[in-house]
């Protein structure tokens, strides 16, 4: 396989996980926010709410990079950022006594990393 078709095989791969993750994050988030799913802990209903939203933007930009759209490194990027502007939110508010879960953290930081490897990936790997 050629630098170029790898390329293709590897863009068309990091489309189809980043729009199953939106697609999952949108379903599950729905499914909490609506009360027909209890994860079994303390919800922190501002980040519900973030990452139900945010799983559109996920599936937007798998399509971005589905078609290799010019902004898809941007969007990657800006994902990115508001992920860990999350992640920061949620740290300084726990440090002020807001309750949040672990396992939010453990999911935020796992959301902020998988579109870090998803930027990264497209920064790099795929460059024009």
């Amino acid at each position: 396989m050629n630098r170029s078709s790898l390329k293709i095989v590897t863009r068309k791969a990091l489309s189809v996980l980043a729009t199953a993750f939106g697609v999952l994050t949108v379903f599950v988030g729905s499914r909490t926010l609506l009360g027909f799913s209890d994860p079994g802990y303390t919800i922190f209903y501002p980040l519900l709410l973030f990452n139900a939203i945010m799983g559109l933007f996920y599936t937007a930009a798998g399509v971005f990079i589905w078609i290799d759209h010019k902004k898809q490194v941007q969007t990657s990027l800006l994902i990115l950022v508001v992920n860990l502007l999350m992640l920061l939110l949620m740290l300084t508010l726990s440090l002020l006594s807001t309750e949040i879960a672990t396992e939010s953290f453990k999911a935020m930081t796992f959301r902020t990393g998988f579109w870090l490897v998803i930027y990264i990936t497209l920064r790099t790997y795929l460059k024009k």
